[in-house]
């Protein structure tokens, strides 16, 4: 499960990869990147609560793909709640 304010997800790649990209549900998560460390930050607030499956695409130069198994995660984005004091009220934790 992801929880909290954000998470870097890296990938690695075997030899002459030329680009790399970290997919959620299939999609870039940014830009693809060509130079290591491969990652990107997940933020807590760019994804939707529920499962959701990255995996990691390599191309080389030639654009041959080389793919990794998705990998399941939950999103559960924190929320905040805000109290306004009224006059007798209490709030328990």
């Amino acid at each position: 499960m992801v929880s909290g304010t954000g998470v870097t997800v890296s990938a690695a790649a075997s030899a002459k990869r030329h680009r790399r990209s970290v997919q959620l549900d299939g999609a870039n998560l940014g830009s693809e990147d060509t130079t290591a460390p491969y990652s990107i930050s997940l933020g807590h607030d760019s994804v939707p609560n529920g499962p959701h499956t990255l995996s990691a695409v390599a191309h080389d130069a030639a654009n041959n793909t080389g793919a990794a198994p998705g990998v399941g995660i939950t999103v559960a984005n924190l929320t905040t709640s805000t109290f306004t004091p009224v006059a007798d009220t209490e709030v328990s934790i």
